[in-house]
Protein backbone atom coordinates (compact mmCIF):
# COMPACT_ATOMS: atom_id res chain seq x y z
CA UNK A 1 0.00 0.00 0.00
CA UNK A 2 2.88 2.37 0.84
CA UNK A 3 4.50 1.60 -2.52
CA UNK A 4 1.24 2.33 -4.33
CA UNK A 5 0.91 5.71 -2.52
CA UNK A 6 4.56 6.48 -3.24
CA UNK A 7 3.92 6.09 -6.99
CA UNK A 8 0.67 8.09 -6.82
CA UNK A 9 2.18 11.15 -5.12
CA UNK A 10 4.23 12.36 -8.13
CA UNK A 11 1.14 11.93 -10.33
CA UNK A 12 -0.95 14.02 -7.93
CA UNK A 13 1.67 16.77 -7.95
CA UNK A 14 1.82 16.62 -11.75
CA UNK A 15 -2.01 16.86 -11.96
CA UNK A 16 -2.00 19.83 -9.57
CA UNK A 17 0.60 21.58 -11.74
CA UNK A 18 -1.39 20.88 -14.92
CA UNK A 19 -4.61 22.11 -13.32
CA UNK A 20 -2.93 25.27 -12.07
CA UNK A 21 -1.39 25.90 -15.48
CA UNK A 22 -4.77 25.36 -17.19
CA UNK A 23 -6.46 27.75 -14.76
CA UNK A 24 -3.80 30.39 -15.39
CA UNK A 25 -4.28 29.97 -19.14
CA UNK A 26 -8.05 30.34 -18.93
CA UNK A 27 -7.74 33.44 -16.74
CA UNK A 28 -5.23 34.94 -19.16
CA UNK A 29 -7.59 34.32 -22.11
CA UNK A 30 -10.56 35.86 -20.30
CA UNK A 31 -8.53 38.88 -19.17
CA UNK A 32 -7.11 39.38 -22.64
CA UNK A 33 -10.54 39.18 -24.25
CA UNK A 34 -12.00 41.64 -21.74
CA UNK A 35 -9.13 44.08 -22.29
CA UNK A 36 -9.45 43.91 -26.09
CA UNK A 37 -13.23 44.27 -26.24
CA UNK A 38 -13.93 46.59 -23.29
CA UNK A 39 -14.25 49.77 -25.35
CA UNK A 40 -16.80 48.10 -27.64
CA UNK A 41 -18.87 46.87 -24.69
CA UNK A 42 -18.60 49.95 -22.47
CA UNK A 43 -22.12 51.32 -21.89
CA UNK A 44 -21.28 54.07 -19.38
CA UNK A 45 -22.47 56.77 -21.77
CA UNK A 46 -25.64 54.99 -22.86
CA UNK A 47 -28.67 56.78 -21.42
CA UNK A 48 -31.29 55.52 -23.90
CA UNK A 49 -33.16 53.56 -21.24
CA UNK A 50 -33.43 56.46 -18.80
CA UNK A 51 -34.10 58.94 -21.63
CA UNK A 52 -37.02 56.77 -22.74
CA UNK A 53 -38.44 56.78 -19.22
CA UNK A 54 -38.08 60.58 -19.00
CA UNK A 55 -39.96 61.00 -22.29
CA UNK A 56 -42.82 58.98 -20.78
CA UNK A 57 -42.91 60.65 -17.36
CA UNK A 58 -42.00 64.28 -18.12
CA UNK A 59 -45.22 65.47 -19.78
CA UNK A 60 -47.53 63.96 -17.17
CA UNK A 61 -49.36 66.25 -14.73
CA UNK A 62 -48.47 66.11 -11.02
CA UNK A 63 -49.70 62.99 -9.17
CA UNK A 64 -50.70 61.31 -12.43
CA UNK A 65 -51.77 57.69 -12.65
CA UNK A 66 -50.23 55.71 -15.50
CA UNK A 67 -51.10 52.23 -16.75
CA UNK A 68 -48.28 50.66 -18.78
CA UNK A 69 -47.57 47.30 -20.38
CA UNK A 70 -44.24 45.75 -21.21
CA UNK A 71 -40.85 45.28 -19.62
CA UNK A 72 -39.04 48.17 -21.27
CA UNK A 73 -41.58 50.85 -20.43
CA UNK A 74 -42.27 49.46 -16.93
CA UNK A 75 -38.64 49.06 -15.97
CA UNK A 76 -37.37 52.32 -17.49
CA UNK A 77 -40.01 54.25 -15.54
CA UNK A 78 -39.48 52.16 -12.39
CA UNK A 79 -35.70 52.72 -12.58
CA UNK A 80 -36.08 56.50 -12.81
CA UNK A 81 -38.59 56.67 -9.98
CA UNK A 82 -36.87 54.33 -7.54
CA UNK A 83 -33.18 54.90 -8.31
CA UNK A 84 -33.07 58.54 -9.39
CA UNK A 85 -36.17 59.88 -7.62
CA UNK A 86 -37.51 61.27 -10.91
CA UNK A 87 -41.27 61.86 -10.96
CA UNK A 88 -41.95 59.66 -7.97
CA UNK A 89 -45.30 61.47 -7.66
CA UNK A 90 -46.61 59.47 -10.64
CA UNK A 91 -48.20 56.14 -9.76
CA UNK A 92 -47.39 53.53 -12.39
CA UNK A 93 -49.10 50.16 -12.55
CA UNK A 94 -48.19 47.46 -15.08
CA UNK A 95 -51.19 45.98 -16.87
CA UNK A 96 -49.54 42.56 -17.07
CA UNK A 97 -49.10 42.46 -13.28
CA UNK A 98 -52.80 43.18 -12.82
CA UNK A 99 -53.62 39.81 -14.40
CA UNK A 100 -52.24 37.97 -11.36
CA UNK A 101 -54.91 37.29 -8.75
CA UNK A 102 -52.46 38.03 -5.92
CA UNK A 103 -51.39 41.43 -7.26
CA UNK A 104 -54.32 43.63 -6.27
CA UNK A 105 -54.67 41.87 -2.91
CA UNK A 106 -50.98 42.30 -2.02
CA UNK A 107 -49.99 45.47 -3.89
CA UNK A 108 -53.04 47.77 -3.80
CA UNK A 109 -51.61 49.39 -0.67
CA UNK A 110 -48.70 50.65 -2.82
CA UNK A 111 -51.11 52.35 -5.22
CA UNK A 112 -53.31 54.48 -2.95
CA UNK A 113 -54.59 56.69 -5.80
CA UNK A 114 -55.74 53.73 -7.89
CA UNK A 115 -59.12 52.07 -7.49
CA UNK A 116 -59.21 48.43 -8.56
CA UNK A 117 -62.77 47.37 -9.47
CA UNK A 118 -62.15 43.65 -8.96
CA UNK A 119 -59.62 41.06 -7.90
CA UNK A 120 -57.57 41.02 -11.13
CA UNK A 121 -57.53 42.23 -14.71
CA UNK A 122 -59.46 39.65 -16.68
CA UNK A 123 -62.91 40.58 -17.93
CA UNK A 124 -64.05 36.98 -18.48
CA UNK A 125 -63.17 35.50 -15.10
CA UNK A 126 -65.19 35.71 -11.89
CA UNK A 127 -64.06 38.71 -9.87
CA UNK A 128 -62.01 40.05 -12.77
CA UNK A 129 -62.34 43.49 -14.30
CA UNK A 130 -62.00 44.91 -17.79
CA UNK A 131 -59.78 47.78 -18.89
CA UNK A 132 -62.90 49.85 -19.36
CA UNK A 133 -63.96 49.22 -15.74
CA UNK A 134 -60.45 50.10 -14.51
CA UNK A 135 -60.41 53.36 -16.47
CA UNK A 136 -63.92 54.30 -15.41
CA UNK A 137 -63.11 53.59 -11.76
CA UNK A 138 -60.03 55.80 -11.92
CA UNK A 139 -60.74 58.45 -14.52
CA UNK A 140 -64.51 58.44 -15.01
CA UNK A 141 -66.19 58.51 -18.40
CA UNK A 142 -64.31 61.75 -19.14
Amino acid sequence: LKERNAHAEPLRRKNDEVNLLALAGVLALISGHAALTFTNMDERGNFRFSDYGKVILSPLPPAARLIVKGDVITNSVRYLQRCEGFRSDVQVVDQAMLTYKWFVKKQAVNFPHFTFPGTHYHPYEAGGFSMRALIQANFGDG
